[in-house]
């Protein structure tokens, strides 16, 4: 329908600033996760769900942190902390006993972009009106 291809067209846009503000935001060591971070659409009778966030597993650890008590892998901490010349079984130690802060790129992206998102499904629609009554 015409409302259903405007509104997935507001809603990528919409997805979009988010991806960008979202990707500025994220801390960099490899750029990783920074490019990981996609924006899609699933569309199924009568439903759009656009989604923003990343693939790589750990950008959920990253975005919310992680409490203490959580085991990490030595293993997936060994580039990180040999890059900065730590030992990974203590980093890894440290997290278990500390956790790790969190580091939110995602919600402050949203946060931002809230009333734009608005406005851009809200165009979407009354061009859909548009093409409709012209």
């Amino acid at each position: 329908s015409v409302l259903e291809e405007n509104l997935v067209q507001g809603a990528h846009i919409a997805g979009a600033l988010i991806q960008s503000d979202a990707r500025g935001m994220v801390p960099v060591d490899t750029g990783a996760l920074r490019i990981s971070i996609e924006n899609s659409a699933n569309i199924s009778t009568g439903d759009i769900l656009q989604t923003v966030g990343p693939t790589q597993p750990y950008g959920k650890d990253i975005e919310f942190g992680r409490p203490p008590g959580t085991y990490v892998s030595p293993q997936a901490l060994a580039r990180w902390a040999a890059k900065r010349g730590l030992n990974p079984y203590a980093v890894a130690k440290g997290i278990e006993k500390h956790g790790s802060r969190a580091q939110p790129y995602l919600f402050p992206s949203f946060e931002k972009n809230a009333n734009n998102v608005v406005l851009i499904i809200s165009q979407a629609i009354q061009n859909a009106f548009n093409k409709v009554f012209e």
